[in-house]
């Protein structure tokens, strides 16, 4: 997805293509696991507007879930690049980027340190139409990997939320906007309504289907890595941000936090890997990307 913040949608077209999905769609029961290895499992579902996919961690397993970015600042890497460095059991392409400069458009923390900071992208602090909207940008939520007394705990919570007593900060991905337990498009996807409730802007296409990423928290503390991928041909396929919450809702999830979509989209698990959106001749696109959320041993 191009996150062109201000990019203005024909909100007609929108609102037609957001009647086109499936009432039926929220109503499957997504996790009848197809594939398992060891504690994780994996699901493909077929839907009549794509197919949904996922991966469940469970808390208790030998597994955490972690970040990953590209080895050069200010460089992207394909989700296939990613999987033949990081050689994990499974990964997700992870939080936004500008396209135009490489640079990061989320924050990423690794081994405790911060790795990428949207402030130090020049593109994003230079560009006047965004100033008003700085410090609501910089305050997104992020997906929180904690060590507790010896223990990982994950939380999906706002970029300045404090760091729990007797926790420290491992790892953390940004992305957005948070979609369950609040839904908060205005707020982190900066969409705006009139006097009258009509919707007059949605920068990044939250009410138009497509392919879409994210990660969910179950309330036993198990992670879900989840894609939906538009079906080849099908322009109008996918579905909305919030469809894509009730999905993961449905699967268990508490807590959702959407990840870069469109043509960001991408899951991989053992061995194999599958995107969210197709050329117009049926090829996958596998657009470079800045960071991933992958599944590895725990340490």
């Amino acid at each position: 997805m191009n996150f062109r913040l201000f990019s203005w949608l024909l909100l007609p077209v929108l609102a037609l293509l957001a009647v086109m999905i499936p009432a039926a769609l929220g109503k499957c029961r997504f996790f009848e696991a197809d594939a398992a290895s060891a504690d994780l499992s994996f699901m493909k579902k077929t839907l009549e507007n794509g197919v949904f996919y996922a991966v469940t961690v469970p808390a208790a397993g030998a597994y955490e879930v972690v970040p990953a970015l590209a080895e050069q600042p200010g460089t992207l890497e394909t989700l296939e690049t990613f999987i033949e460095r990081e050689n994990p059991l499974a990964a997700i392409n992870g939080g936004f980027f500008d396209p135009a400069n490489g640079k990061a458009v989320s924050y990423v923390t690794l081994d405790g340190l911060s790795w990428d900071d949207p402030a130090l992208n020049e593109g994003l602090t230079g560009n006047t139409n965004l100033k008003p909207y700085m410090a609501q940008f910089f305050n997104r939520s992020e997906f929180r990997r904690y060590i507790c007394n010896g223990g990982i705990r994950y939380d999906i919570t706002s970029h300045d939320t404090p760091v729990p007593d007797h926790c420290t900060l491992a790892s953390a991905l940004g992305a957005g906007p948070l979609l369950s337990p609040e839904y908060r498009a205005r707020e982190e996807a900066f969409t705006d309504y009139d006097d009258a409730g009509k919707m007059i802007r949605d920068s990044i296409g939250t009410v138009r289907p497509n392919a879409r990423s994210a990660v969910g928290i179950t309330g036993n503390g198990d992670i879900i890595l989840a894609m939906m991928a538009m079906k080849p041909g099908e322009k109008t396929s996918g579905v909305t941000l919030e469809q894509m919450r009730d999905m993961m809702t449905e699967a268990g999830a508490v807590r959702v936090l959407s990840l870069d979509g469109g043509s960001s989209s991408g899951i991989h698990f053992r061995g194999n890997t599958f995107y969210g959106k197709f050329s117009d001749d049926g090829a996958p696109v596998k657009r470079p990307l800045r960071s991933i959320l992958m599944v590895q041993p725990k340490e």
